[in-house]
């Protein structure tokens, strides 16, 4: 008993009362931010749920219609983006290999070896509750993109232009010659 009222002596009870005092305090605010957490589970399902429900394509259209409509002197825009390829599923592959080797004399005293290697790739499956069998991807790769048309009410000012193009091709990895600006007839929308 003694040690230990040497040590908060030591340490000072202003200091041992502040140090209990911030304890308290990481508890009360630890206590509301699991329920954010919470929040944002649900907010992140249905963000999934949109994503599902639209193509990909679709979804990056109006992402990137809504971004050009802030840049200044774009106006409203319309952006048709067309894809070279699909996307890509990668699987989780079981590659088990044998080798064998052997070393054969012949009656004559030659000798030979042999040596086999032999593989072999078997996907791995995932099972469900309901006895289904999936299989396990480890990566999904996005579309490519081919090419992406912008229309602009400020497609005519070559600055804006220019502004778009190197916009796209920063976003999407598209070079700028299969990127096309054009300007936004007058009443279309």
């Amino acid at each position: 008993m003694k040690a230990s009222l040497s040590s908060i002596k030591k340490i000072g009870l202003n200091k041992l009362l502040l140090i209990l005092l911030a304890g308290v305090a990481l508890i009360v605010i630890a206590a509301p931010m699991e329920d954010r957490g919470e929040k944002n589970e649900t907010v992140k399902q249905e963000e999934t749920l949109v994503v599902t429900e639209e193509t990909y394509e679709e979804l990056l259209e109006k992402r990137l219609t809504e971004v050009l409509s802030c840049v200044e002197g774009v106006g409203k825009t319309k952006v048709m983006i067309t894809m070279k390829a699909t996307g890509e599923k990668i699987v989780l592959k079981e590659t088990p290999y044998t080798r064998s080797e052997t070393s054969e004399i012949d009656s004559e005293g030659g000798s030979r070896d042999v040596k086999e290697l032999s593989q072999s790739d078997t996907a791995v499956y995932i099972e469900g509750s309901d006895g289904s069998r999936t299989p396990y991807v480890v990566q999904e790769t996005n579309p490519r993109i081919e090419g992406v048309i912008v229309i602009a009410e400020g497609g005519s000012d070559i600055y804006t232009v220019k502004e778009i193009i190197e916009a796209v091709s920063a976003l999407f990895d598209v070079p700028s010659h299969k990127i096309k600006v054009m300007k936004m007839k007058e009443g279309a929308s």
